[in-house]
């Protein structure tokens, strides 16, 4: 077993071996907590520097809905005992949206609001794996270049900040590279994790009072489980006779 996965193992079908719904609301609170101390660090740079972002009312006032939606995260996921995906997809797809709202009427991929797309690819990686933080990369560029085109085309736009296409080829590759450094860190973890808790899962299956072909059995069912399969074929060959039984 290589201790460090490939790229290709990263984009393999994973074991299928659900978390927990405690260890799922544990990362979203995780999460909320982050996401209301970046609006917090995000206030106090308007204040203590408003020429960061233009013009300086609207990108207040869209920071501070930020910082109300990220504290009704935080009520929420410490209220509630469970979380489900589609819950799960609609924050994350909020964690995309804000930053490239608030970016449109400030300044753009040259403020401080592209910390809030790391952010994002962050949230991705702990939720999910590579695949889902690479999707992220994709739809965080979307928004890039619709920020870009806007900023561009529409003349409203147009005395809110600078034109942010100067920006959008270097922003864009550094996200793609933290994109594929967070996310190859974290499925690379997830899968020593769910190795071990697998060999751990068929280890505790192995009773000695169920009898060898009861073990087989059990040990063999935990298999199918653990890989998502719906059956599993065993090939035995006696040692003295040279007798094969599937």
């Amino acid at each position: 077993m290589r201790p460090v996965p490939s790229v290709l193992d990263l984009i393999s079908r994973r074991l299928a071996l659900p978390r927990s719904q405690g260890g799922l609301i544990g990362t979203e609170r995780v999460l909320a907590s982050v996401r209301v101390v970046l609006a917090l660090s995000s206030l106090l740079l308007l204040r203590l520097k408003p020429e960061e972002a233009f013009p300086y009312n609207w990108a207040l006032l869209l920071v501070f809905a930020y910082l109300a939606h990220s504290a009704g995260l935080v009520v929420l996921f410490w209220w509630r005992g469970e979380i489900t995906p589609g819950l799960r997809l609609l924050i994350h797809a909020g964690d995309i949206l804000w930053p490239a709202v608030i970016g449109l009427f400030g300044t753009g991929t040259s403020g401080p609001f592209f910390l809030y797309f790391i952010f994002a690819l962050l949230s991705a990686a702990l939720r999910w794996g590579m695949r889902e933080t690479a999707l992220t990369a994709v739809a965080v560029v979307a928004a890039l270049a619709a920020d870009a085109v806007a900023r561009a085309r529409i003349p409203l736009l147009e005395v809110v900040g600078e034109p942010s296409s100067s920006n959008f080829v270097m922003r864009s590759l550094y996200l793609v590279i933290f994109s594929f450094l967070i996310g190859y860190i974290a499925e690379a973890e997830k899968r020593r994790a769910a190795e071990a808790l697998s060999i751990s899962s068929l280890s505790a299956k192995v009773r000695v009072e169920a009898g060898l072909k009861g073990t087989v059995q059990t040990v063999m069912q935990e298999m199918c489980n653990l890989f998502g399969g719906k059956a599993l074929l065993d090939i035995t060959r006696t040692y003295e006779g040279h007798l094969i039984m599937l």
